[in-house]
């Protein structure tokens, strides 16, 4: 039987997950280990292939990504410029978490939005709505020759929040069996 995360409110936690990774003032950090060996694949529908596409280049990677998340990733040393992930997929997350006794509840996919850009290889991704209990951020950071993936999650309300299942989903290229 699988056990959930609580993140309870001020600052306090109750986690049973291997995959966490720290708690600082009342947000549950998970950190996916680094992408350069892509292991998971799986297809994501919500890839939002009409939206500007934008690039970054640095380190060993080159990253491209749009308003709702990352939709290319590639080596910059392959010489036939190769993409990791699958065409119009994007790398996604999937969290299912509930307040109370209140059905499990997953934060949309499209309500996933590009809130920061920084110059130094780092994109950032909030979402959740304006009224909902838990607020995801996402932090893809190019570190030399590693993606750094990191996932934080939020409490916007005094109530506890079971997480219940958090996933990461890597659309690779290529010949699935």
């Amino acid at each position: 039987m699988r056990k959930a995360a609580k993140l309870l409110p001020a600052g306090r936690r109750s986690v049973s997950r291997p995959a966490f990774s720290g708690t600082s003032q009342g947000r549950t950090v998970w950190r996916s280990a680094a992408l350069a060996g892509l292991v998971l694949s799986a297809a994501n529908p919500l890839c939002g292939a009409d939206l500007p596409v934008k690039g970054i280049a640095k380190g060993g990677f080159r990253i491209t990504h749009n308003q709702q998340g990352i939709t290319g990733l590639a080596d910059l040393q392959d010489p036939f410029g190769a993409q990791l992930l699958a065409p119009e997929q994007r790398l996604g997350l999937t969290v299912r978490y509930r307040t109370g006794d209140t059905n499990w509840s997953n934060p949309p996919a499209e309500q996933s939005r590009l809130t920061a850009l920084a110059g130094d290889g780092e994109v950032v991704y909030a979402s959740g709505a304006p009224d909902s209990p838990l607020k995801v951020m996402q932090t893809f950071t190019i570190n030399g020759r590693v993606l750094d993936w990191k996932i934080v999650l939020e409490t916007t309300t005094n109530l506890p929040v079971e997480i219940g299942d958090l996933a990461v989903t890597v659309p690779v290229a290529g010949l699935r069996g």
